[in-house]
């Protein structure tokens, strides 16, 4: 039985019809994906040459403007753009203020201003290293400072390697903080050379690696100091070293009654020294940082409670952070 015309027709009809309705669509993609792309272009266009002026900027000496746009826009361009000119440039003054801005850059794109951008961090121990001169050693210096340790272990093994180079002692905090373990042979033959060997980071850094002998002494007499001077500047100490002793003396001793004062100036308690070193290995812990009234005090040792299972020895001190002292009179 052969098919009716009138069916046959019809049917060619629609087929044709799915075609051109198809052939459209394909036609429309192809318009907004080439829209799409060229506007992504055009962004990336726009960073690059932002980035280049803002180059030229630091190449005559000026300091970064702050703008970080131009360097975290689509494909990070700008980021490349820095890195480039960080390996090329012959200029130490010039290297230095480019590692300035990657830090800027990368506090300012970060929720809690540290410096854990993976481009960044691989730029600043990468690029920097290069030439072992100031701009590497502020790069290890802030990384030590400002970066998280899990981001600093990513580039455990570069830094092992800086360290057989070219050690600095930004680089040694870095390693410490991060607890890089297979570091310790190398720093511990450091403490034989003439320079290294009169450097108390490097036992620093060997008690944040494993020494207990060396992490015991300096927690002793940071328990020990009546000397205010002395012991917040032993906190920052057991911060640096930052193993689990170190933060229980640091806790043990938030109720410290100790006070410096510089005579008709200004007095201090220590006690937001020690929160503070405390802070820098629980960077994500703001709280430690901010001390206005005595339930800032209160919340802190709650924190030391649970943390650390702080038991207080006495009550805590009248209420002090900082406050200016008067002249004498006369």
């Amino acid at each position: 039985m052969k098919p009716r015309a009138g069916l046959s027709n019809f049917c060619v009809l629609v087929a044709v019809a799915a075609f051109a309705a198809a052939t459209l669509a394909t036609d429309s993609v192809k318009k907004t994906n080439g829209s799409g792309s060229a506007k992504a272009d055009k962004t990336i266009g726009t960073a690059k040459m932002k980035a280049k002026q803002e180059i030229e900027q630091l190449r005559e000496g000026k300091a970064f403007s702050g703008d970080i746009g131009p360097f975290l826009a689509p494909e990070a361009v700008g980021l490349e753009l820095l890195a480039a000119e960080l390996r090329q440039n012959p200029s130490s003054a010039v290297r230095g203020q480019i590692v300035k801005a990657l830090v800027q850059i990368g506090t300012k794109s970060d929720p809690q201003g540290r410096l854990s951008n993976r481009r960044i961090l691989s730029i600043l121990v990468g690029d920097a290293s290069l030439r072992n001169d100031g701009p590497y050693m502020v790069a290890m210096d802030q990384i030590a400072e400002l970066s998280p340790p899990s981001s600093i272990r990513e580039y455990g093994q570069s830094l092992l390697k800086l360290l057989a180079k070219s050690p600095s002692s930004g680089l040694l905090l870095a390693i410490a903080k991060a607890k890089i373990i297979e570091a310790r042979p190398a720093i511990e033959a450091l403490k034989t050379d003439k320079i290294w060997g009169k450097e108390e980071i490097v036992p620093i850094a060997l008690a944040a690696l494993g020494d207990h002998e060396l992490e015991r002494r300096f927690v002793d007499k940071f328990l020990q100091t009546l000397d205010a001077q002395e012991k917040m500047d032993l906190a920052g100490t057991l911060g640096r070293i930052g193993t689990r002793t170190a933060l229980e003396a640091l806790a043990q001793e938030m109720r410290s009654p100790l006070i410096f004062e510089i005579p008709a100036a200004y007095e201090q308690s220590v006690r937001p020294d020690i929160a503070k070193a405390i802070h820098s290995n629980y960077p994500d812990k703001e709280f430690l940082l901010v001390i206005r009234n005595e339930a800032d005090y209160e919340r802190i040792e709650k924190f030391c409670e649970q943390e650390f299972k702080t038991v207080w020895k006495t009550d805590r001190p009248p209420f002090l952070v900082m406050q200016p002292l008067a002249p004498p009179p006369g």
